[in-house]
């Protein structure tokens, strides 16, 4: 223990306090009070049921208030899901997909994959230099029910180095929530931070990277999470890294829903949506609103959409603006004229 930092000392007793060897890393990406609240949910959870530090690791600044309940607060600024000139060699012609008049209209995903790897990368680096044995890394918005089970996962890290669910690609891991010996794992990522080094590592999907990195390693498979049927879906916020609140970048896959507008001119565009089938899948209410330049309503087209229906609408070349809310929530709202939101038929 005596490697390890003080955390309390008592001078006149001669009594050192140190961090113990284990400890939770929380990979946050949280832009709406819904968000943060759900990590808030987290940190309390863990404080309750163990004397443990913690660390979080996010792309964008978080409040005071959940930042002083914690040992450690990790910003990074770099954060490539939001950098729109990334289109890597291997990533360029991966796209979401939306059948349309014989032809397909595609949409180039965002990259998750390294953004989320870099938070992996941090947290394990960060754990090794502060002589931290075993990690238990999670992204915020996991089912607390995990945190119930943690005694058993780390029984599990004493014969192995690695204890993941299952991911529904050959193999893989999935990398929402896993459990850790910090050194092994650190030693097969250390020279694997630019995305260059990372993407020489066979595989599309971070779940199928990641688990490649660590080849040479024990691992245990928990299994299937829950209903997740093996599926990226632990958390409950999956895809979900855009700003509701503003006129923002269109994402790739909005709870569940691909949403590609495209155009043959700038007389005749269109919308087209897909409600793709996931464990968290159900029937929506779609409504999209449209405005003009000036945030004037100009329009409104409904829809209800059963899991993997397909819907086409109709822009008028006046509409500039549009908010789609999903079963009248709010979700996105876009500017129609930005390039960046457009796909491609082919």
């Amino acid at each position: 223990m005596t490697n390890r930092q003080t955390i309390s000392c008592n001078s006149f007793d001669g009594v050192f306090d140190t961090f113990p060897d284990k400890a939770f890393c929380i990979l946050s990406h949280c832009d709406t009070e819904k968000k943060i609240s759900l990590l808030n949910l987290m940190i309390e959870d863990i404080r309750s049921k163990f004397d443990l530090p913690i660390f979080i690791f996010s792309h964008l600044y978080l409040p005071k208030n959940i930042v002083d309940k914690v040992e450690y607060f990790v910003y990074n600024r770099n954060n490539p899901i939001y950098n729109l000139e990334l289109i890597t060699p291997k990533m360029y012609g991966f796209t979401l997909a939306v059948p349309y008049d014989n032809r397909m209209a595609r949409r180039r995903m965002f990259y998750h994959a390294y953004a989320h790897y870099l938070q992996l990368y941090e947290s394990i680096t960060f754990l090794k230099n502060q002589k931290i044995n075993y990690g238990y890394i999670m992204n915020y918005d996991v089912p607390l029910s995990i945190l119930t089970q943690i005694n058993e996962y780390q029984k599990k890290l004493n014969d192995y180095d690695i204890v993941h669910f299952n991911y529904e690609e050959e193999d893989s891991m999935s990398t929402e929530v896993f459990f850790c010996g910090i050194q092994k794992t650190y030693d097969k990522i250390k020279d694997k931070l630019s995305i260059q080094n990372f993407e020489t590592t066979n595989g599309v999907s971070l779940e199928t990277v990641f688990k490649r990195l660590l080849t040479g390693l024990e691992f245990y498979n928990l299994g299937n999470f829950g209903e997740t049927k093996g599926k990226a879906y632990i958390g409950t916020n999956n895809f979900d890294f855009y700003k509701k609140n503003d006129v923002t970048i269109l994402h790739s896959n909005i709870d569940d829903l691909i949403v590609i507008p495209h155009s043959f001119d700038n007389a005749l565009r269109k919308i087209s949506l897909k409600n793709c089938e996931s464990p968290r899948s159900k029937i929506k209410d779609i409504k999209f609103i449209f405005y003009d330049d000036n945030f004037i309503e100009y329009d409104t087209i409904r829809t209800q959409m059963k899991v993997n229906d397909i819907f086409h609408c109709d822009v008028k070349k006046e509409y500039r603006y549009t908010k789609m809310c999903i079963d009248d929530t709010h979700e996105i709202m876009f500017d129609l004229n930005d390039e960046n939101n457009y796909g491609f038929l082919e």
